[in-house]
């Protein structure tokens, strides 16, 4: 995401990504005018890729819902934005309540998508994804959500299709010493409409509860850095009467939310 610091007789450019910020010699732009014009004129005529924008997420139509494309190939329709990370220098888990687009709104198929920045990928994020199930098999834990599709965005430029990863958008000199942070996005199904947050609650038992499925079902190897409150979801189990938890959406990263 480009931006700029203007003071009375100099301009600097920055570039915000998800591993921080890219800053630019500072410029005076009475000297350099022209540079300057051409700094502005750029950003102007940039389309929503080239300004940071995700193309795989996008409004059809102003009067139209938000829609998610993935290389599955769907195309989904968000209902409800769970989860969504306001701070740049972070995993920027973003998490909706979608449904196929074919599908009708008053079907009971829905999907949780999980957008978020993670070293080493789809890898990463399976790896954590396969313990959680066997866990769920081996304990016979029900309400586990489904893994249903994942995959690292990938960007298309003209005829060129590059990954969407910081080192992709930076230039050499710009990478030294930080992670190459990969975006990634997982696809799964509930089991049930009722999705909630841990922080929508009736009561203090039904939260307690809520904390006691979701630790059961997730492999100790992953709880020290990736359980937080902005990625666990929870949905309302009505035979046992309180809220259990429907398995993971994505494990946070140890890096500043």
């Amino acid at each position: 995401m480009p931006s700029l610091i203007l003071t009375e007789c100099t301009v600097e450019f920055l570039l915000w990504d998800r591993a921080g910020v890219i800053v630019s010699e500072r410029l005076d732009y009475h000297t350099e005018a022209l540079l300057f014009c051409h700094m502005l004129a750029s950003l102007i005529t940039w389309d929503d890729r080239q300004l940071g924008f995700d193309p795989t997420v996008f409004y059809p139509d102003q009067n139209m819902k938000l829609h998610i494309l993935t290389q599955e190939p769907f195309k989904y329709i968000v209902e409800e934005t769970l989860v969504r990370s306001y701070t740049i220098r972070s995993r920027g888990s973003t998490c909706w309540r979608v449904r196929k687009v074919d599908d009708e709104e008053s079907s009971d198929a829905r999907y949780l998508i999980q957008d978020s920045w993670v070293e080493g990928g789809m890898i990463t994020e399976q790896t954590i994804l396969q313990k959680i199930h066997d866990t769920q098999v081996k304990n016979g834990i029900a309400g586990v959500a489904s893994l249903v599709h994942i995959e690292n965005i990938h960007i298309q430029q003209g005829d060129h299709v590059y990954p969407d990863t910081v080192k992709s958008h930076r230039r050499d000199n710009g990478i030294v010493g930080i992670d190459d942070l990969i975006h990634t996005r997982t696809v799964s199904r509930c089991h049930g409409r009722d999705c909630t947050r841990l922080e929508n609650f009736t009561s203090p038992k039904e939260l307690v509860y809520a904390l006691h499925d979701v630790i059961k079902c997730t492999p100790a190897s992953t709880l020290q850095h990736h359980l937080t409150a902005n990625n666990v979801r929870a949905r309302r189990d009505e035979q046992q009467d309180r809220h259990c938890a429907p398995g993971y959406s994505s494990m946070e990263h140890s890096h500043p939310a």
